[in-house]
């Protein structure tokens, strides 16, 4: 699953946020705008054009976090939704507290 942001969503110009380095660009043109996974945390992380006037969902907050299933797949029902917020700060916390709890988990 390897995308490219910038080629997915031309008009949508540089990142204006600083990702972890684990997180991986998977963007594709069919979703609303780029999207970020990182097998780590199982989390998908779609980042949001800043100028909510390009957005194709105006009224959503800028960044969705997302439950990726372990395989990396998308999870297709409502518990998927993990937060949507404005605050990138939060969206880091999140993606941190997953993270440590998945790598704390004995392997199987």
């Amino acid at each position: 699953m390897i995308g490219n942001y910038k080629e997915a969503f031309p008009d949508f110009g540089q990142l204006d946020v600083e990702l972890p380095g684990h997180l991986e660009d998977v963007s594709w043109g069919n979703e609303p705008c780029p999207c970020f996974h990182s097998a780590e945390a199982r989390v998908f992380l779609y980042v949001d054009y800043a100028d909510k006037a390009l957005r194709e969902f105006p009224e959503m907050e800028r960044f969705g976090l997302q439950v990726a299933a372990e395989d990396g797949q998308h999870v297709d029902d409502e518990s998927r939704h993990l937060l949507h917020t404005d605050d990138f700060a939060l969206v880091l916390e999140k993606i941190e507290a997953r993270r440590a709890e998945f790598s704390a988990r004995p392997a199987p």
